[in-house]
C-alpha cells in the first residue's frame, strides 16, 4: 500500500508560510477597513494538521500494527512550486497571481468563508466580500511572487503486509 499524505518538517513547517502569511495578511486589511468583523477573523481557520514524518511512523511501529505491517520505505519530500516555476518561464505576473488566487480561494476559501455571522450578510454582500478578499491577494501576490513561494511538505510511505 502506497500513502501520500500533507506533512511537517520537523521545524512544523508545511512549506506553505508565505502564501498563508500573505493570505493572512489580506484578511487583517479587510478587518481594519471594517469589511470583516473582527470576531469573524478570529474564528477563521484551516482544519488540518499536518504530521510530521516521525508522526505518520509511530503508529506503525507500535502495538498492533507493527505485528502486520512492515513501512518499507518513507520519506518526506518537498515539492516543487510548479506555479512560481511557471511564472518564472513566462514573467505573467498577473497570471501568476491569479493562478495562485483561484489555488487558494478553491483550496481554503470554504473553510474560511464558511464561519462568517449567520444571517450577517446577504449573498451579493457575501460575493463582494470574497471578490474584495481575491483582488487584494491577487494584488500582493503580483507585488511580490517570491513571497509565496510554496513547497508543500509530504509524506511518502510504502507499507506491505506481513
Amino acid at each position: 500500500m502506497v500513502i501520500l499524505g500533507g506533512a511537517a518538517a520537523d521545524d512544523a513547517s508545511s512549506g506553505a508560510e508565505g502564501v498563508m502569511d500573505t493570505a493572512n495578511a489580506v484578511f487583517v486589511e479587510l478587518v481594519e477597513r471594517g469589511l470583516l468583523d473582527a470576531d469573524e477573523y478570529a474564528r477563521m481557520m484551516i482544519p488540518t494538521w499536518n504530521r510530521t514524518l516521525e508522526e505518520f511512523l509511530a503508529p506503525l511501529r507500535a502495538e498492533p500494527l507493527v505485528r502486520d505491517l512492515s513501512v518499507e520505505e518513507h520519506s518526506l519530500v518537498a515539492l516543487p512550486d510548479i506555479l512560481l516555476e511557471e511564472y518564472h518561464a513566462t514573467r505573467d505576473v498577473e497570471h501568476f497571481a491569479g493562478r495562485v488566487t483561484g489555488f487558494f480561494e478553491a483550496a481554503f476559501g470554504p473553510s474560511l468563508f464558511s464561519v462568517l455571522s449567520p444571517g450577517g450578510r446577504s449573498p451579493e454582500a457575501l460575493t463582494e466580500l470574497m471578490a474584495e478578499f481575491r483582488t487584494r491577494l491577487a494584488a500582493r501576490v503580483a507585488a511580490d511572487p517570491g513571497a509565496v513561494e510554496t513547497h508543500w511538505h509530504v509524506v511518502l510511505l510504502r507499507i506491505v503486509r506481513r
